[in-house]
């Protein structure tokens, strides 16, 4: 079974057949701090993003984040995620509670090596409800020295409008050749 399989058997709702079906992809060819999906439609029950992400970032610790946004919506009480993570063997997971726009740890960063990518998926049902949203997401970087990250959030966003477009920033750039997959699932 495929990972989309897997996920879609997972975590889509109560259906005997999901489908995944991809809306959009974006493989970016040169360094850049923001890019957004939008037009979104509102034709499928739930989305999911796989990403692989790397910045240019160079701190010790290494991560790079990437924080996204819905329907240009900047204010960040309106979102809400509670963290764990680890990022090292000998630290122990502790949830942490935030209000932030939506923030991933776990893209790999110059600090790692050149060929270090993190991992990183999102999933959220009823997207176009008019209700609160809600989302799951994990990642990891898989870097080859003592600071693996690992993250495991879940996420709210007080929008009551069906996600129509969604921004991803970096504190730092993304660097050339990260790729962003959304994709729409049908349940039925």
């Amino acid at each position: 079974m495929t990972i989309l399989g897997t996920i879609a058997s997972s975590y889509a709702s109560a259906s005997a057949n999901p489908t995944f079906e991809l809306i959009t992809a974006n493989t970016l060819s040169i360094a850049t701090s923001q890019f957004s999906f939008s037009n979104i439609p509102s034709t499928y029950d739930d989305l999911a993003l796989f990403m692989s992400v790397r910045t240019d970032r160079t701190s010790a610790y290494g991560v790079g984040y990437v924080r996204m946004e819905f329907n240009g919506d900047t204010n960040t009480n309106n979102y809400r995620y509670l963290g764990m993570g680890q990022g090292s063997d000998s630290q122990n997971i502790s949830p942490t509670l935030y209000d932030s726009t939506y923030t991933y740890s776990s893209a790999s960063s110059d600090f790692f090596a050149s060929d270090i990518f993190g991992n990183l998926w999102f999933y959220m049902p009823n997207y176009r409800s008019s209700y609160t949203k809600s989302a799951h997401a994990e990642g990891a970087n898989e870097a080859k020295n003592t600071y693996p990250i690992k993250d495991f959030k879940g996420y709210r966003w007080t929008g009551t409008n069906a996600i129509t477009s969604i921004r991803f920033y970096s504190d730092n750039n993304f660097k050339a050749n990260s790729s962003f997959y959304l994709y729409g699932i049908n349940n039925s």
